[in-house]
């Protein structure tokens, strides 16, 4: 599931809508975008599109509510796991599609200097363990920061290419 947050930005955005991605992609609208209705309109042939009406307390708090609202595909899940919440470019994207191909057990995470959790990619054998929906089922109902919500995933999923 590639997952871009509308805090990465136009050309990012369209970036991903062009891409070749093994899975569903999701668009995050978060209040304040500078996307258009007719812009939406033309996205959502490419994204599965949740528009949120208030600005949730971090990512965290919105990859669980995702989370929550995608519950049926991420059980059904046979494709990695990629967000963005920053921008990024056709190159970044193309290597991370081949990273997520090649490293199926990788995690990897990029949180900004405040703390705000920016990029998570996950490989396809994290992506599609049963323990993925449950892990942000579990976390949905609880206040975490993205902090300890990136050590709790490394914790989780810290298994080792074999």
């Amino acid at each position: 599931m590639l997952i871009v947050s509308s805090s990465s930005f136009e050309p990012a955005i369209y970036c991903a809508a062009e891409c070749h991605w093994p899975g569903p992609k999701v668009l995050l609208i978060l209040p304040g975008s500078s996307l258009q209705r007719k812009q939406i309109e033309r996205l959502n042939k490419d994204f599965i599109i949740i528009e949120h009406l208030q600005a949730p307390g971090n990512v965290a708090e919105m990859l669980c509510d995702m989370a929550g609202w995608l519950n049926v595909q991420l059980h059904q899940a046979d494709w990695p796991f990629l967000f963005f919440g920053r921008p990024f470019d056709r190159e970044e994207l193309a290597n991370r599609v081949e990273t997520c191909r090649t490293a199926v057990h990788g995690i990897e995470t990029e949180l900004s200097q405040d703390g705000q959790l920016v990029m998570l990619q996950l490989g396809e054998m994290i992506a599609t363990s049963p323990l993925f929906p449950e892990f942000f089922s579990h976390l949905g109902s609880r206040t975490i920061d993205d902090t300890t919500f990136t050590e709790l995933l490394h914790t989780t999923f810290n298994w080792k290419d074999t």
